[in-house]
């Protein structure tokens, strides 16, 4: 009784429309309908409505609160997609880099048969080298 006295309260009053439409969501899973019939009055899926009502099962009124990091991590990887740091690195201003690029991995791929491919940094060492970093 006092869950459902929360959530009617919250139903009314939250201002953050995910805690909003979950809390209805549950509201009208407490009132006997179906995953159907509440799909299509909150038009979202069958497996949203399944997992907030398995997360509030399970958490009680914590699984209405939005955890925006943890809903990334679950889109990015359904989509197979890794979350990484990014990296930095710089980019040539050689009007002829893609030529000259073309030409040495031609080398590598089809290396002569009488010699050996041996690859030189014009510059030298430089004091701006790429570092992973947070962005």
């Amino acid at each position: 009784m006092e869950e459902g006295r929360k959530l009617q309260r919250i139903s009314r009053t939250a201002k953050d429309p995910v805690k909003l439409r979950r809390a209805i969501l549950v509201l009208t899973s407490a009132q006997g309908q179906t995953v159907k019939d509440i799909t299509v009055l909150m038009q979202v899926g069958e497996d949203y409505v399944r997992d907030v009502i398995h997360a509030f099962n399970e958490q009680g009124l914590d699984a209405l609160d939005p955890k925006c990091r943890e809903t990334l991590r679950r889109i990015l990887h359904a989509g197979k997609v890794s979350w990484k740091t990014t990296t930095t690195w710089k980019a040539s201003t050689d009007p002829e880099f893609i030529a000259k690029m073309h030409r040495v991995l031609a080398l590598y791929d089809t290396p002569p048969a009488d010699g050996r491919v041996v690859c030189v940094d014009e510059f030298g060492p430089l004091n701006l080298m790429p570092r992973k970093g947070k962005a």
